[in-house]
């Protein structure tokens, strides 16, 4: 019944819909026609082995524009049934009455409006080899992006193992202030410890202990995104373990603005 919405849409993130409610999954997608923000709301709130029905959900979406109407659609109920949306300090707030499986707000504009900030952060996920990296050098592009990010490496190898070390270093050119931000997800037994350094000079440390005695890179035991600043020029930045043994790295994210 609904699959002119689905096929046609323009998947914009998952990411960004904010809300306080729990155990929900949310993703926006732009649909040309109708012109409509598709926001998805999967709910995942189970009890005793069934979903428990849900009422009044708020999700926050990072646009400026208010819609000209709001419609919920559902396999869960017959036709369409309306949905409320209103203006917030961070965009705006959509409100959905209920919900039991799942539901979509169709979201009508007449125009497309600034769909930017609804578009999921650039995030490069490396992969999990257990080998010396080849490369060791990246350049960082303009949006962000890294120049042969499929050779970043998910394990960055302590003082174990001397012979599968190879860290990462950057070249960015920041046009402004920027950040690193690296999510860990899991160190080895030993621990590992994060050196992070801009033209060869160490300017942050960070301690990981073992958490959980697993030993399991991928365990959420950190699961934790760490923040290192970049200073606006042309830099070489370096991310180092000089601790116990490996760290599992499950994201890399550059924000700011970049040069060639």
């Amino acid at each position: 019944a609904h699959r002119d919405l689905y096929l046609q849409a323009r998947y914009l993130g998952c990411e960004t819909p904010q809300t306080d409610a729990d155990r929900l999954s949310l993703a926006a997608w732009w649909s040309p026609e109708p012109r409509a923000i598709l926001l998805h709301v999967i709910n995942r709130d189970m009890q005793a082995g069934q979903l428990r029905p849900r009422s009044d959900i708020a999700i926050e979406l990072p646009v400026t524009a208010v819609p000209q109407k709001v419609t919920l659609i559902s396999p869960d109920w017959e036709g369409e049934q309306p949905g409320a949306c209103r203006a917030t300090d961070k965009g705006i707030e959509v409100t959905l009455a209920k919900l039991e499986a799942y539901a979509v707000a169709v979201l009508r504009y007449t125009e497309e409006p600034d769909l930017s900030r609804l578009a999921d952060p650039v995030r490069i996920r490396p992969s999990y080899r257990w080998a010396r990296p080849t490369r060791s050098e990246f350049r960082v592009l303009p949006k962000g992006e890294v120049e042969h990010a499929d050779e970043l490496p998910g394990f960055l190898q302590g003082m174990l193992h001397t012979h599968l070390r190879n860290p990462p270093s950057f070249l960015v050119n920041a046009a402004g202030d920027a950040q690193l931000l690296v999510h860990i997800r899991a160190v080895a037994a030993a621990g590992a410890r994060l050196e992070y350094r801009v033209d060869g000079e160490t300017k942050q440390t960070t301690d990981l202990p073992d958490l959980d005695g697993k030993n399991d890179g991928m365990a959420s035991e950190y699961n934790k995104s760490y923040s290192f600043p970049i200073p606006a020029g042309r830099h070489r930045l370096t991310l180092d373990n000089v601790g116990g043994d490996w760290a599992t790295v499950s994201w890399y994210q550059f924000q700011g603005s970049f040069g060639e």
